[in-house]
Parts: structure tokens; C-alpha cells; sequence
């Protein structure tokens, strides 16, 4: 699933790519072998 959504996303080793609500961090660990950068941010209630 996450390797079909890189490809959607045509992401491009230069890229900076932000990922919203997180949660785990799965896809975003799997998003950094692709890009250059990658931020994640996720939303807890204070």
C-alpha cells in the first residue's frame, strides 16, 4: 500500500514532503528513503 502511494505521489529524491497526523510514523519512515526531507506533524490535544 504504501509503495502504490509513492507512486501516486511521484516523489522525487529534491522533494521536501509533509506528512499530517502521522500517528506511528509508518508511512513516513517509508516516505524518507524516497525524498530528500521529510516533516511529520502530528495533533494531540493539549
Amino acid at each position: 500500500m504504501v509503495g502504490q502511494a509513492i507512486a501516486w505521489l511521484d516523489v522525487q529524491p529534491d522533494e521536501l514532503r509533509l506528512d499530517l497526523l502521522c500517528d506511528r510514523g509508518d508511512f513516513i519512515f517509508s516516505l524518507a528513503k524516497f525524498t530528500r526531507e521529510v516533516v511529520d506533524v502530528e495533533g494531540v490535544a493539549a
